[in-house]
């Protein structure tokens, strides 16, 4: 009779303590909100760069940084009159995500529990093209034997795509695992 007592209140005390363990553990996840940003906990954030609590309470809101962003890619090509095709060159244009971290205070507000992360929109990072190749272009087209010799808005045609890059967010250089927030659409 003690024997299944003391096995019963075993089970009983091994279930109580998982089920703390998994909500624990899901209490330091990452979330995703519907506008999404992302609340990062401080568990979470320790966790993932292996911080004590007087690392945890030195980060500023500065300290948070994007790798995600898009490139616009242009495709530029100068035709003639005739409609033969003159030249082209490629142009990308590299906009960067921004990043904006919000502390989230406990009830108290003497103690950061985490920070919301979002990202506002992109900035511009840089432009990368062959100033050769875009000269050379336009030299072809202004060579055409047809009547018209000037490359023009009549005889230039572009084509524009966006190329997509994952959502990451850094912490003093750090990727954080898990922390994606949303790039607005333009």
């Amino acid at each position: 009779m003690n024997t299944r007592k003391i096995l019963v209140g075993g089970l009983l005390a091994t279930a109580a303590i998982g089920g703390s363990i998994a909500l624990a553990s899901s209490a330091n996840a990452a979330t995703t909100n519907a506008n999404g940003s992302v609340f990062v906990s401080k568990g979470e954030i320790q966790s993932a760069l292996t911080m004590s609590n007087a690392d945890f309470d030195k980060i500023k809101v500065t300290d948070f940084a994007g790798l995600g962003g898009y490139d616009d890619i242009r495709t530029v090509t100068f035709t003639c009159t005739d409609g033969s095709v003159a030249g082209t060159y490629r142009h990308e244009i590299d906009y960067v995500q921004d990043v904006v971290a919000t502390p989230v205070w406990n009830g108290g507000h003497n103690q950061i529990t985490g920070y919301t992360v979002s990202t506002p929109g992109t900035h511009f990072g840089a432009m990368k093209y062959s100033q050769d190749e875009a000269q050379a272009a336009w030299d072809a087209s202004i060579a055409c034997t047809s009547p018209s010799h000037a490359p023009d808005e009549t005889n230039t045609t572009s084509d524009w795509r966006s190329v997509n890059h994952a959502s990451v967010v850094t912490l003093n250089g750090k990727v954080l695992p898990g922390v994606a927030p949303v790039i607005p659409t333009r």
